[in-house]
């Protein structure tokens, strides 16, 4: 059975309502041991070691908020056992299952398997296996599908049960990465949360988000004919879309404050250029800033609140190359062996293993085998996604400004030639580089091809992927070239979302030198692939503009913007993307609030939670997820809750949960009010 078109599909409404709650006094939301409640155990600490066979007694007494000794309180010592740790994978298998062979209805329910993850990290969990139980959260995400973030984060809650029942631990500690970052955050920073997570460790998460260009590079090798991340999410991978900056606006809406409790660490990555693969060479010059391969470095310590961040020069996990490959997991180096990374020796062990606890070590070292070659290629042309056919030659033409360069290929499946013609005519080939290594390098590594200059001349290059080795059906093929220019592109539109009908804007800007000409097209890919070019006009100030009706397919759009600019004589190829949603009204509030404080038990005056049941309108039968913050009088932030529910098409209700704790951690009186509440169609 085919999913639903529409349940990745995100509606970003935002609307502030003032709902009066009445006011709650301060005392209802204290915490004491009422006469009425059912006595807890209280957790001692075992006794020192030396003295393990000695005989205690233990003694004590339990009162009341006003001092009054409580009778029917056992006390008891337990020992304390080191909280469990669950470590959270990422999405797995890049690119996907193309052609969905053996692909069944049971992968989109296929959690993964733990000796699979225990190796996907390394020697991080060996080594924290020596301190702390270790247990593998169980997601989906496979080669024929990985679902929505909100999805997975039940069966990450899912796990951390499974962890606390084989320890008797009430809490764990997450050590999550890429994914797993966001998937925990859906968790933890929901309805779903059960108190249970000491410390999030994040690794290489992008908190804000992913370029769309290195999104579609990575997975459209995979994917014949596809040219845009909304088809290969709209079924088979709607976690993907969410990593876009588009997808990471809403999450961070929805999820939009720090569990209080919870320690939050962030850690990420910006690898050396000569530390890298092909692979990883060529995300890096896709990816504005320093990054990891997939995520921008200032993305994966771009969490807000109370976060202590760490900075190191990583890699995300397979950018690597045979020298060197420094993940967040370990350490390889030449001649040396295994090692831990520094994540974990100027971080996670600071917090985790030494006694007394410390603080992550110094932010932002850049190590020896240093070179940034990947910080001087500061431009890149438009990707070009072709399928080469057995027997054919495809051709692209590139025009890069003077100085480093690097051209690069990647394909899908069998062997592909890769040669280069330059602008006075000559061919470079494999041969011309072995017997010319001071004006160029070419490497293959796996399905990749790619040729770098210390010093490449300016005008017009030719690229040619010639036939090699492919199957009958072809070969997916990704190209583009990167160069050294002061000049800049960027592009968007003038709003995330959009519902069908609407008309949008599109910009492009160039920055950098004055530009004398500039030819710029925005073409625009929908969910089912289909494709509109628009061509922008001079809008004046390296602005240019054009106006687009917005198609009825839902989904997540991509904006693949190519520009041909001529700039003190010189003309350079320049390319950028950017992503929108189509989200048709699938779900509207249809205006009805009720508030329920729930009591401890039936006669309690202490409450555990405040309960807003906000009314809606379903215009299918779905899950949607609502969000909103609790404020008081003066507008001073109190709480925020997320939640998600099935509904049937018509009137309905969800209902969101705003927990007794975070509203007296935060300190503030009623009356409080109800305001920006996100709805969202998962």
């Amino acid at each position: 059975m085919k999913t639903r078109l529409l349940l990745f599909v995100n509606l970003f409404i935002v609307l502030t309502l003032i709902i009066p709650l009445g006011l709650l006094p301060t005392s209802a939301w204290q915490t004491p041991l009422a006469e009425n409640e059912t006595p807890q155990a209280a957790l001692l600490p075992p006794p020192p070691p030396q003295a393990g066979q000695a005989t205690y007694t233990i003694s004590g007494t339990v009162t009341d908020n006003g001092g009054s000794p409580v009778t029917g309180v056992v006390i008891e010592a337990k020992p304390v056992a080191p909280t469990p740790i669950v470590f959270v994978h990422g999405i797995r298998s890049l690119p996907p299952n193309t052609q969905l062979i053996g692909c069944t209805e049971a992968d989109r329910t296929r959690p993964t398997d733990p000796a699979e993850i225990d190796a996907y990290f390394g020697k991080l969990d060996d080594t924290l296996a020596q301190y702390y139980p270790v247990f593998y959260a169980r997601l989906v995400s496979n080669s024929c599908y990985t679902p929505s973030l909100a999805t997975n984060a039940r069966y990450l809650r899912d796990s951390i049960n499974d962890a606390k029942a084989q320890t008797g631990a009430d809490k764990v500690i997450l050590i999550a990465h890429s994914m797993g970052g966001l998937v925990s955050r859906a968790y933890v920073e929901s309805s779903l949360y059960q108190y249970d997570v000491e410390k999030l460790i994040t690794l290489g998460s992008p908190h804000q988000g992913a370029p769309s260009d290195v999104l579609l590079f990575l997975m459209a090798s995979g994917w014949p004919g596809v040219t845009t991340l909304g088809a290969i999410c709209l079924d088979k991978y709607p976690a993907l879309c969410e990593f876009s900056f588009t997808g990471m606006i809403a999450f961070n809406n929805q999820y939009s404050t720090r569990r209080s409790g919870v320690a939050y660490y962030a850690i990420s990555g910006d690898a050396p250029w000569n530390t890298r693969n092909l692979l990883g060479k060529a995300t890096d010059v896709l990816i504005p800033f320093g990054d990891d391969g997939i995520v921008p470095q200032w993305s994966g310590v771009g969490l807000s609140g109370p976060v202590i961040t760490f900075q190191t020069d990583e890699n995300h996990n397979a950018f690597g190359n045979n020298q060197y490959n420094w993940t967040y997991f370990s350490h390889q180096s030449p001649g040396l062996p295994l090692n831990d990374s520094r994540s974990y020796t100027e971080c996670i062990q600071k917090i985790l293993v030494d006694s007394p606890a410390g603080n992550c070590g110094q932010s932002g070292l850049r190590y020896a085998a240093t070179n940034d070659v990947g910080s001087q290629l500061s431009q890149h042309t438009p990707v070009f996604y072709e399928t080469l056919l057995p027997g054919a030659t495809l051709t692209h033409t590139f025009s890069i400004g003077a100085g480093p360069a690097i051209f690069a290929t990647q394909w899908a499946t069998g062997t592909v030639g890769v040669s280069l013609v330059n602008p006075n005519g000559t061919v470079i080939d494999a041969g011309y580089a072995a017997a010319n290594p001071t004006v160029v390098t070419y490497t293959v590594e796996a399905n990749m091809a790619a040729y770098e200059f210390p010093s490449a001349a300016a005008g017009t290059w030719k690229l040619v992927q010639t036939d090699a080795g492919v199957p009958v059906t072809g070969t997916n093929t990704s190209s583009f070239a990167s160069y050294s220019s002061n000049l800049s592109i960027s592009g968007g539109t003038d709003s995330f979302y959009y519902q069908p009908g609407a008309t949008a804007v599109i910009t492009a800007s160039l920055q950098g030198q004055v530009v004398d000409s500039a030819n710029i097209t925005a073409t625009v890919t929908y969910a089912d692939n289909s494709t509109t070019d628009v061509t922008l006009a001079n809008a004046g100030g390296g602005v240019y503009q054009a106006t687009h009706p917005i198609s009825n397919i839902p989904g997540y759009a991509q904006i693949r913007f190519s520009a041909v600019v001529i700039s003190g004589g010189d003309t350079v190829d320049l390319g950028t993307s950017a992503t929108f949603q189509v989200s048709p009204v699938s779900l509207v509030l249809s205006g009805s609030y009720q508030e329920t404080p729930q009591p401890r038990s039936g006669s309690s005056s202490f409450y555990d939670s405040l309960d807003i049941s906000v009314g809606v309108t379903a215009a299918y039968s779905g899950t949607y997820g609502l969000s909103g913050d609790l404020v008081d009088s003066q507008g001073d932030f109190v709480a925020h809750a997320v939640t998600s529910s099935s509904l049937v098409t018509g009137t309905g209700a969800i209902t969101l949960t705003f927990t007794a704790a975070d509203i007296y951690a935060s300190g503030l009186n009623g009356p409080y009010s109800l305001t920006k509440l996100l709805l969202t169609d998962e």
